[in-house]
């Protein structure tokens, strides 16, 4: 659906007024009022929920307990106009004062889409991530950063978007290794650590690129996952 046609901005508009809704989604203290057909064909899980014996066929409103009302806001528009919200966007009222950095919240809304097996919202904030990542940097924004990369370690399960910030840790770490807050991230993500050092060594020894180096710390990180050796916990199941 192109994004300027009268579809689009029709899709929308049903999402902001609720016209012919049948389904209410609450979510922490926002309700979304949607419409099933909708949810059923962008989404498995709601197909399943929607579908079958499971208790939400029936009902009149879905409670998702264990997720963020500014994500899911962002992913029911997706499912209605193609797009993600900017992390300001997508606030809650309450949440105006502490808005997301862009990064951590893209990789929510990537972590929310593999909850919800949308393939298209995860490629879509996939290809968003470098973007954000490359203005935080610019913005020398390093807390941002360093935020975004704790969310990647606790909210995602594969190593898709660690193949993205990796190489902007790699390119960036000379002046990173001297501000005290990535210096504290290093410390609560031995991983990390251990695969920025190990690769680090490897590098001089063989002159290697920086991409080559970022695709060992890559390597390294996917080996520590299996022994659960990143640093925090995973959130989103």
């Amino acid at each position: 659906m192109a994004k300027d046609s009268p579809l689009h901005d029709g899709f929308k508009e049903i999402l902001s007024n609720g016209l012919f809704s049948e389904l209410v989604v609450v979510c922490g203290n926002k309700s979304f009022n949607v419409h099933k057909n909708v949810l059923y064909a962008m989404s498995p899980v709601f197909r399943k929920m929607l579908s079958g014996g499971f208790k939400e066929a029936n009902q009149a409103s879905i409670t998702l307990e264990h997720d963020e009302p500014d994500i899911i806001a962002s992913m029911l528009h997706f499912f209605y106009s193609g797009e993600i919200l900017s992390a300001a966007t997508a606030a809650t009222t309450a949440d105006q004062n502490t808005i997301k950095a862009e990064g951590s919240y893209i990789v929510k809304v990537y972590a929310i889409a593999d909850k919800y097996d949308v393939p298209s919202l995860r490629a879509q904030a996939t290809a968003q991530l470098p973007y954000m990542l490359r203005l935080e940097r610019k913005q020398h924004q390093i807390k941002d950063l360093v935020t975004t990369i704790r969310a990647i370690d606790e909210h995602t399960a594969d190593n898709t978007l660690w193949k993205i910030v990796i190489p902007e840790i790699v390119s960036e770490l000379g002046w990173l290794a001297q501000d005290n807050e990535f210096s504290v991230l290093l410390q609560e993500m031995p991983a990390l650590t251990k695969a920025l050092l190990t690769s680090t060594a490897k590098g001089l020894e063989t002159n290697r690129t920086k991409a080559a180096f970022a695709q060992d710390v890559v390597e390294y990180l996917e080996i520590d996952a299996d022994n659960n050796y990143y640093g925090a916990k995973r959130t989103i199941e």
